[in-house]
């Protein structure tokens, strides 16, 4: 008997020294922070007393901390954070941990992640990277954010296929593209990715004139359509032909080949590509042989993939005759077409929008433009309830328009920076993407002047051609746009052409951007980025 009293009177004793413990707020923890690619790391020591953490996170000044994912229990002193690294207040956003347990929360010092900003950029370069193979001239991503295609206009391996031999240069110019996948917070390469007919100056992976765009990827990533617009097709010298790829338990291959169903001389077939979300619909342009004035006959063509083939269902001439419709864009659903075009009576501008009903297009509306040019990059929001189009160059001005169910409204002019030198026009949309909701929009200009690297959230005028993507978005319910930060290399060089392609995921969570003028030698994910002894390589980054 006397034993269990002891025991009990212990236990007792035990119970409130634990009340006592937890009577009182822990001490606020002693955090440190490191970054990678999109991310953010805090590591800290135990906190005697802790019964949990929280990672807490306040977006810019004068915003409440809010807590960030789950409860961290006490037996874990390190966390991390995924970030939209291109959508950041980085002046004003902050982080803190807090020790927590019965009596209350106790927050560490205010973490200010400005200085690791370049760190969370990540910088890509081709696994075999080499003099002026201009790697990031295209790219491409998945909707999901996950899946990102690279392509390298003039590398020259003369590789076929899928993961073939890239230390050679027997094939000039022939071309490739490099894929890079997620997994977790993780980047990797996935695939080196070549013609399955390897010609040298075939262009493969990227579009042949005015057009960047000749690779797509559908919303999940396991679908890439790459042409090759300069390839010999059964003897008919630069026919064209798209190249289709899969991916199936982390392996690549080679799925289909495509040609236009009438094979002609310098088509180019595939200078341009969009593909569905579903990844069902592949949108490719062509350009038949010039007429009798010279000028450049362009038709789209459109294949669909009911089961596991694809099937050739329309060929898309100008709606309008004697129009020249030299870029068109087709939406992320894949029932809208838009073209832009040139009357020819006028020379003046127009959008014809055709809208899909089963295999067949339909004519919808004509904008009229007031500003047109050969290359006149337009973009469309994955349901085509937004589009993007620029409406001049001196001074640069992009349009948004809204479709109203019968044609397109102007929704706003967002301005670009203007130029402190009025001998430099910029490139001000060189190329332009929107996210699937149409509420973001990323403009890309490769000779922008800009200074400083990395992310602000203004225009920051400099004195050289380093190149920048300006991000603007939608505020609601007021409907109305403004410039949300500008997106810089962490490591601007002059001529670097940064920004000459761009990518938003469907989210807008993830910006891809290509530059490739870089001139470092660095391969693979995040090497050297601080040299010059590789000149127009190429990079892509990804925020």
């Amino acid at each position: 008997m006397r034993t269990s009293r002891i025991h009990r009177l212990a236990g007792s004793l035990a119970l409130c020294a634990s009340s006592l413990v937890y009577a009182q707020q822990p001490a606020a923890p002693q955090v440190t922070m490191g970054a990678d690619i999109k991310l953010l790391r805090f590591d800290w020591e135990p906190v005697a007393g802790a019964a949990f953490y929280q990672l807490r996170f306040r977006p810019e000044a004068g915003a409440a901390y809010q807590p960030v994912g789950e409860r961290i229990p006490a037996s874990i002193t390190q966390t991390e954070q995924a970030i939209p690294v291109h959508l950041q207040d980085w002046s004003g956003m902050r982080f803190t941990v807090a020790a927590c347990n019965s009596a209350g929360c106790t927050n560490s010092a205010a973490l200010n992640p400005r200085s690791l900003m370049l760190d969370t950029i990540g910088y890509l370069k081709a696994s075999n990277a080499e003099r002026e193979d201009a790697f990031g001239q295209g790219v491409a991503l998945s909707a999901d954010g996950y899946t990102l295609a690279v392509s390298a206009t003039y590398e020259s391996s003369n590789a076929t296929g899928v993961n073939g031999n890239q230390a050679n240069n027997l094939s000039y110019h022939s071309g490739a593209v490099y894929v890079f996948r997620r997994r977790g917070n993780a980047w990797h390469q996935e695939a080196y990715l070549k013609a399955g007919i390897n010609e040298p100056q075939q262009g493969f992976g990227v579009g042949r004139f005015w057009d960047i765009h000749a690779t797509a990827l559908s919303a999940d990533g396991t679908i890439l359509a790459a042409a090759a617009p300069g390839q010999d097709v059964d003897g008919v010298a630069e026919a064209g032909a798209v190249y289709v790829f899969r991916r199936s338990q982390d392996t690549w291959s080679q799925v289909a080949r495509l040609q236009a169903p009438e094979l002609l001389a310098d088509d180019n077939f595939g200078f341009s590509l969009d593909m569905s979300h579903d990844g069902r619909t592949l949108k490719v342009m062509a350009v038949r042989p010039r007429d009798s004035r010279g000028n450049p006959s362009f038709r789209t063509h459109i294949f669909v993939r009911p089961a596991t083939s694809w099937q050739h269902t329309a060929t898309l001439a100008a709606f309008h005759p004697g129009d020249e419709c030299h870029s068109t864009r087709m939406s992320r659903d894949g029932q809208t077409l838009v073209s832009s075009c040139v009357t020819s009576a006028t020379g003046a501008g127009r959008i014809v929008t055709l809208k899909r009903a089963g295999n067949a297009w339909v004519h919808a509306a004509d904008l009229p433009t007031p500003f047109y040019e050969m290359r006149q990059p337009v973009a469309l929001n994955g349901n085509a309830t937004r589009m993007a189009l620029l409406e001049s160059r001196v001074p640069p001005l992009m349009g948004v328009y809204r479709w109203n169910g019968a044609n397109w409204a102007r929704e706003a002019g967002l301005a670009g920076p203007a130029s402190s030198d009025p001998l430099v026009i910029g490139n001000f949309g060189y190329d332009l993407t929107f996210d699937d909701t149409g509420r973001m929009l990323a403009i890309g200009d490769p000779q922008a002047r800009e200074a400083n690297a990395g992310v602000s959230a203004t225009v920051m005028p400099g004195p050289s051609d380093l190149g920048a993507v300006y991000l603007y978005r939608l505020n609601e319910p007021a409907s109305t746009w403004a410039l949300r930060n500008v997106v810089k290399s962490p490591r601007p060089g002059f001529r670097d052409w940064f920004g000459l392609s761009i990518a938003l995921s469907g989210s807008g969570r993830t910006l891809a951007v290509g530059g490739p003028g870089d001139n470092s030698n660095a391969t693979g994910i995040d090497g050297d980025r601080n040299n010059e002894l590789a000149q127009n390589a190429g990079a892509a980054y990804l925020y």
